[in-house]
């Protein structure tokens, strides 16, 4: 497996920052919209990780962040 991009990292602290209770739905928004406003697959990634939970709370998160955009 290869190195994660920068944006990935990223993606990688916002889903572990929210998945321990350390992020709110509001900040997870404006991150959520920063990390799209970069040309890489940070988002992507991003949206991999909450898709991966099993945690209908993520679950109806991205359902409103993906509306966000």
């Amino acid at each position: 497996m290869g190195q994660l991009s920068q944006s990935e990292e990223t993606a990688e602290r916002i889903y572990n920052l929210l998945r321990n209770g350390k992020m709110s739905e509001r900040q997870l928004t404006l991150n959520f919209q920063r990390l799209n406003e970069k040309k890489d697959n940070g988002i992507d990634y991003l949206i991999y990780l909450l898709l991966r939970s099993n945690n209908l709370h993520i679950y109806m998160l991205l359902i409103k962040l993906m509306n966000s955009i």
